[in-house]
Parts: C-alpha cells; sequence; structure tokens
C-alpha cells in the first residue's frame, strides 16, 4: 500500500529552488525600488524648482529657502499646512514694489505651491541655497544613508529646470 504525499527530500530539493530564486529576486528588487525613488527624487526636485521660480514672481522677490529632510537644521518631510500658514507679503497678497526678502521654503507647501505628497517617504535632503533668484541652482538634492547606493551622492536643478549629473556629496 502506498501512501499519497511528498517525500522530505522532495519538499528539500523544491525549497531549495525557490530560495535559489528568491536570492537573485530580493537585489533585484531593491536596485529597481532605488532607481524608482532617485526618479521620484529628480521629479519632486523639478517641482520645488518650479514652484520657487512661481512663488518668487508671484510675491514679486519673496524668495524660499532653508531645506526638507533629515539633513541638519533641515524640516522634516513630515511638513502640513497647519505646521505653516501661508502668510500674504502684503494686504493684496503682491508688495507694492520689487523686494528680495527670503521666506522659509514652508511657504511653498503652506500656499499649496508644492505637496507633501510629492516628498514624504524619500531618503533625500531638498535645499535650497541662501542665494537671491539669479543664482544657478535653484534646487540640491543629497541622497541620505536609506537611500543605497544613492547615499551622499547630489544632484542640482538649474534656473533653466536642467538637472545636472549625478556627483558624490564633498565631505
Amino acid at each position: 500500500m502506498k501512501t499519497q504525499g511528498f517525500t522530505l527530500m522532495e519538499i528539500l530539493a523544491v525549497l531549495l529552488i525557490l530560495a535559489v530564486v528568491a536570492s537573485f529576486a530580493v537585489p533585484m528588487v531593491r536596485r529597481v525600488r532605488d532607481e524608482v525613488r532617485y526618479q521620484q527624487a529628480r521629479s519632486a526636485a523639478l517641482k520645488m524648482a518650479d514652484a520657487i521660480r512661481s512663488y518668487y514672481q508671484n510675491t514679486r522677490g519673496y524668495y524660499p529657502v532653508g531645506c526638507i529632510g533629515s539633513g541638519d537644521g533641515c524640516e522634516k518631510l513630515t511638513i502640513t499646512t497647519a505646521d505653516a500658514a501661508c502668510t500674504d507679503v502684503a494686504a493684496t497678497g503682491i508688495p507694492a514694489s520689487a523686494t528680495t526678502k527670503t521666506v522659509n521654503i514652508k511657504q511653498l507647501f503652506a500656499c499649496d505651491y508644492l505637496s507633501v505628497k510629492d516628498f514624504a517617504g524619500l531618503p533625500y535632503t531638498f535645499a535650497q541655497p541662501n542665494s537671491p533668484i539669479d543664482a544657478d541652482v535653484l534646487v540640491t538634492v543629497t541622497g541620505e544613508a536609506a537611500a543605497n547606493k544613492y547615499a551622499n551622492k547630489y544632484f542640482n536643478v538649474y534656473r533653466d529646470m536642467s538637472l545636472s549629473a549625478e556627483a558624490s556629496a564633498k565631505n
């Protein structure tokens, strides 16, 4: 009388095959995930540069500066409109004359120029150098430790909305 079922050797052989397949699949999934996050960071940086330009034009010279992410002195990526109220720069929202004053980068989120969902969960620091709008670099994006192969690498978004090549961060 023969019993129905699998022998221990058959089960072990199947488990071995599954382990080999998983050992190839897991690194590929991680690489794809890192690449997707990197592309999302590039897209978010372009949105931020566009928002900086729009804010500057709409307010006739108020320039948002600062950074978001987990870098030193940066705002956390959990910015909500409750954290920073959208403050008009004048009673009408537009100053009477051109100016070059700076405001916190949170204003881009508070005034709905940017959405938190575009930046949440990305292991990158998005910084706007403290310089006038005439500066060539609008946004610098640096990979944090969780960015894996993009950790400590950065790229810039220039005034003409072009992106620089990825480079290693200066220490």
